[in-house]
């Protein structure tokens, strides 16, 4: 995953920087501890069963192959662009990312 440079980014490398930061998020979900382990934390959801687990997965890699919503990104992407000062901004975006993630497998939980 690539580090925010103190720079302002084009378009094209805020959009980049933001879907890279999502899809290594979700790459860290699709083994079935750090999954069990990010549900437990978050949700407090024990022991989901197999099928579910499989169904989450599924929807977690159509969420990684989808391009980010550049609604649900936009002041992230517009402060990437406008700011080069970015201290707190990575933290807000993985709060964002997992906003995205939840809504994903929330009927699964």
């Amino acid at each position: 995953m690539r580090e925010i440079k103190s720079r302002v980014l084009t378009s094209n490398e805020a959009i980049s920087f933001v879907r890279d930061l999502r899809n290594y998020e979700i790459k860290k979900l699709l083994s079935e501890a750090n999954l069990r382990a990010y549900l437990f934390e978050r949700y407090q959801v024990q022991n989901p069963s197999k099928i579910k687990t499989t169904f989450m997965w599924r929807s977690l890699k159509e969420l990684q192959m989808a391009p980010i919503d550049l609604e649900h990104y936009s002041q992230i992407l517009l402060t990437l662009q406008e700011d080069p000062d970015h201290e707190m901004l990575t933290d807000y975006c993985l709060n964002m990312v997992h906003d995205e993630i939840y809504t994903a497998i929330e009927s699964l939980i």
